[in-house]
């Protein structure tokens, strides 16, 4: 400097802090979007759901797979009502009722239930009509061996005489009725019950004598005695 000449420019350290930023080091760099940043020019500054949406955007942008799918999957449970609803899903083995269905669409309607949403009502019905039958198959299953047990110990044709009863009774049973009646008595559980034991095997052993003969047999094969099993053992 000459003279204290006055040269128009402060270079100091003093004078850049009196100036309020330094040449390089100052404030950072304006980013777009930055709430801290002065809109730009003739733009109006942005919102608290502008806000909101651009970072609900971000996170969108950043999520992985599986966050993706549960984010979708929860939008599409708080979605409106569908103009009109899709087919509904069910395990195998069940089936909708059309009146049902029309109903349960009318009440998703008033309730502004989405697809999702409704779907999850089908589900839980689903759900329950299996847990009943599955608790009714259950309970006969318990009944049928109650049966069996009962049969198994009757004094009349049960304990040792069991076997020998049981096969007058199959003897019956093949010789007057027909495959339709076996799987009758195995689908219903009849088969099991003491009183329909009883019936078969009264008959089957008051057959045994050659007394009745089978109607399906031929003259020729309505031998007394000859029983009903190929492999029988009774003779004349």
């Amino acid at each position: 400097m000459l003279d204290g000449e006055d040269t128009g420019a402060d270079t100091t350290e003093a004078g850049s802090a009196a100036a309020g930023t330094s040449l390089v080091g100052g404030a950072p760099a304006a980013t777009e979007g930055d709430p801290q940043t002065p809109p730009v020019e003739g733009q109006p500054p942005e919102t608290d759901e502008a806000r909101a949406a651009r970072e609900a955007e971000e996170a969108r942008a950043a999520e992985t797979p599986e966050q993706k799918a549960e984010r979708e999957a929860k939008e599409a449970l708080t979605a409106d009502a569908p103009e009109a609803y899709g087919d509904f899903t069910v395990p195998e083995g069940i089936e909708l009722d059309g009146t049902v269905t029309e109903e349960l669409k009318a009440l998703g309607k008033d309730a502004n239930w989405s697809q999702a949403r409704t779907q999850q009502v089908v589900d839980l019905g689903a759900k329950l009509a299996q847990s009943i039958v599955t608790k009714q198959q259950e309970g006969f299953a318990a009944l049928r061996e109650t049966w069996a047990n009962e049969a198994k110990a009757d004094p009349e044709y049960g304990g040792a005489k069991l076997q020998e009863s049981l096969g007058h009774a199959a003897q019956f049973r093949d010789a007057y009725g027909t495959p339709k009646l076996t799987e009758l008595l195995n689908e219903s559980g009849l088969g099991d019950h003491p009183e329909v034991v009883r019936l078969f095997a009264r008959a089957g052993k008051a057959i045994s004598d050659a007394k009745f003969v089978n109607p399906g047999k031929t003259a020729a094969e309505r031998t007394p005695g000859s029983g009903f099993y190929s492999n029988s053992k009774m003779k004349d």
